[in-house]
């Protein structure tokens, strides 16, 4: 079901963005000078930050869309790797933490409501299932590829990278959304 991939996409990317923070934040924060010390207590940042989305989860399903939330989950993240890659000193990257970690947490619960949504009742364990196949199947290959480009384009790079494959799944979910809402308006007129 189109849906289902869409959501699977997103998961994969968001999932995978919390993996290249946590393997190469560090890398990154040595290779400007911040001490490990720090480069932990901005991962902190990110997990804590995470963990208030969670709790606020609920509030913003009433006020929002899911797309909506999809969306800026996907794109808050996305504008908190470019933040720490072009700004990497320790202030701007613990602002970009704080609120990169803020979406990162909407992204992973929402799509998981999504794909149970987006099924019928018998085939949501399935659905739910081969979600996590493929978040495995994306925390497997990620460490592959993000080692190569990295080794190939030096440390940056891999956040870049990442960014790209956000701004895809925003993109699809943007579409989605305009096409849900074109199909909304023609079933209302015709």
């Amino acid at each position: 079901m189109p849906n289902v991939a869409r959501y699977m996409m997103v998961s994969a990317t968001v999932l995978t963005s919390v993996d290249i923070l946590t393997a190469y934040l560090p890398v990154l924060g040595s290779s400007v000078g911040i001490a490990p010390v720090m480069i932990g207590g901005m991962l902190a940042v990110r997990g804590v930050s995470s963990t208030l989305s969670r709790l606020a989860a609920r509030r913003l399903a009433r006020r929002f869309s899911q797309s909506a939330l999809i969306v800026a989950s996907v794109l808050g993240t996305a504008l908190c790797l470019v933040a720490i890659t072009v700004f990497p000193a320790p202030v701007s990257m613990f602002v970009a933490l704080a609120v990169g970690g803020f979406f990162l947490g909407i992204g992973q619960p929402l799509t998981m409501t999504a794909v149970a949504v987006s099924l019928p009742a018998p085939a949501r364990s399935s659905g739910l299932a081969l979600r996590l196949l493929g978040n495995r199947v994306a925390q497997t290959a990620t460490p592959l590829i993000a080692g190569a480009i990295t080794a190939v384009f030096g440390i940056a790079s891999v956040f870049i990278v990442q960014v790209l494959g956000l701004a895809v799944s925003a993109a699809w979910e943007l579409g989605a959304r305009r096409r849900s809402a074109a199909d909304s308006g023609e079933n209302q007129t015709g």
